[in-house]
This record gives structure tokens, C-alpha cells and sequence, in this order.
């Protein structure tokens, strides 16, 4: 998971919480993005507060984590002293939500706890359409991932490859890119050269200072 969501997180009251802590233990992990100045979320996050209670009374494999859209960092702490889950730091926020590909707030996007592979993107409207049993609806989705990720033929790759692979992907996909041209100057065509030395000439400009100009202005 360090690769999605980091290696340090924080709990209420901004206090310091290692990756283990916060989400060693899941197998579902939900992505919770949401400001404090948002209406829609006030309305969701009472919702997965209680989600959230009936999932850890069953068990104690789902976890919450909070990404702040908050505007300031006072506000994100303030925002975190209301809620009982884990949260990523304020700092790391932009980054975590362009690499989950966020759209727009609330949020809640389920991660498997042991790949770290998007489940999904809709846990909102999966909690408000299945209630508690969305737990069931998204273990049987990181069960289908899982098998198609496996169906993948696996690359020869070495141990170095492997670990670079697992922490930045696209490092070790590269597309090779065609050698770059070399930019001169275009040839000039019989008329545009006389264009340019009846300008100069009208101005009085030397006939060589319209050969130098030609090569940066006169396309």
C-alpha cells in the first residue's frame, strides 16, 4: 500500500500513525476524499460513520482512510477530530488524488488491502444502494481483479526490476522515442526571398542582414 497511499498516516488529533497501524491488518480499504466546506460530504460522511461502526462490530478487516480537499491544514485537523478512522498527511494530498485519479468530492474508492488495486470507484453509492452488504458486493470485485491480474503473463524481470516495478510503474514501461530532428532553418522560396530584401531595402538595412533575418523571421 505504500505505493497508493504512503508510509505515514495520522489519527484524530493529528498524532502519528505507521502504515501497519492504520492499514496492516484490512483486506478492504476505503479511500475516503472530502472537505470540510463541502455540503454533499456532511451529508455522506454521518453515512459511513455508521458503515463503518456496523463493518468493524462484524469485523476488523475494512478500514477507512481520509484524504483532506480541505483549504487549509488547521481545517483538515479540525475536520479529522471528528472522525474515528486514519488520515494521510495534509501535505500529500494533491498527489494522492491525482494518482487515484479523483474527480470530484465525496469520494470513497476501494482499494484491496493487500495490492492496493482500485475495487472501486463508486463506494459511495455502493453503501447508500447495499447497505452494510457492500463488503460482500466489493470482496467479490477484488476477487475478480485479483484473478485477472494473475491471468497476466509476468515479465523476466530481475529482483531490482521487480522492486522498481512494484514502486513506480512507469519507470519500467517506457515508450522509445523516435530521435529528434534537427531544427534549422526552413528552405525560403524564390518570392519570399525577394520579400525580404525589398523590406530591408526600404529600410536601408544591409543585404546581408536580411540572409541573417531570414533564418528566424521570414518563414
Amino acid at each position: 500500500m505504500t505505493t497508493v497511499l504512503g508510509a505515514e498516516f495520522l489519527r484524530s488529533g493529528g498524532i502519528p500513525a505507521g502504515e501497519y497501524e492504520a492499514t496492516g491488518r484490512a483486506d478492504l480499504i476505503g479511500v475516503y476524499v472530502g472537505a470540510s466546506w463541502c455540503q454533499p460530504c456532511a451529508v455522506f460522511t454521518p453515512l459511513l460513520h455508521d458503515f463503518y461502526r456496523q463493518a468493524r462490530e462484524v469485523e476488523a478487516l475494512f478500514e477507512v482512510v481520509f484524504v483532506s480537499n480541505d483549504e487549509t491544514e488547521g481545517e483538515f485537523l479540525d475536520h479529522l477530530r471528528t472522525m474515528p478512522w486514519f488520515a494521510t498527511p495534509f501535505a500529500r494530498r494533491y498527489d494522492i488524488i491525482a494518482r487515484l485519479d479523483v474527480e470530484g468530492v465525496p469520494a470513497l474508492l476501494v482499494l484491496d488491502g493487500r495490492t492496493g488495486a482500485v475495487v472501486s470507484k463508486h463506494g459511495r453509492d455502493e453503501i447508500e444502494k447495499y447497505g452494510i452488504r457492500a463488503l460482500d458486493h466489493w470482496r467479490e470485485l477484488a476477487a475478480s481483479t485479483a484473478t485477472a491480474l494473475a491471468a497476466l503473463p509476468e515479465p523476466a524481470y530481475g529482483e531490482t526490476q521487480q522492486q522498481q516495478l512494484y514502486d513506480d510503474p512507469a519507470s519500467v514501461f517506457t515508450v522509445p522515442r523516435a530521435p529528434a530532428r534537427p531544427v534549422g532553418p526552413r528552405p525560403m522560396t524564390k518570392a519570399q526571398l525577394q520579400d525580404c530584401h525589398d523590406a530591408f531595402a526600404l529600410f536601408d538595412i544591409e543585404q546581408s542582414g536580411c540572409v541573417r533575418a531570414a533564418r528566424c523571421c521570414c518563414r
